[in-house]
């Protein structure tokens, strides 16, 4: 990705799955001009610095990315967000918008 790619800002929403691929309702993305801001069920769960997230998003194995509340994973082509002892799986689609905006 370029780094003149980042101008865009505003809301997205990530369809997240659990372990049998049912929807368990989505993550709110405030993506911002230097944040990405996460939120769950309406509460506030962590505000990630937007170039070292859009630098995870790109690396074909990245090491498990912790910020607050939140950790992102990925293994296996998957794309996990883990909040407290839940942990759920972006969609594909969810994931590919992301990357196209970050």
């Amino acid at each position: 990705m370029s780094d003149d790619h980042p101008n865009w800002t505003g809301e997205l929403v990530l369809d997240l799955r659990n372990a049998r691929d049912w929807s368990v309702g989505d993550a709110e993305i405030s993506i911002r001009r230097d944040t990405v801001i996460v939120r769950h069920q309406g509460r506030g769960l962590a505000t990630l610095d937007r170039d070292w997230f859009r630098n995870w998003l790109t690396q074909t194995e990245p090491e498990p990315y912790v910020v607050d509340d939140v950790v992102w994973t990925a293994q296996l082509g998957s794309t996990f967000i883990t909040a407290g002892t839940a942990a759920f799986r972006v969609t594909p689609e969810s994931l590919a918008n992301l990357v196209a905006v970050i």
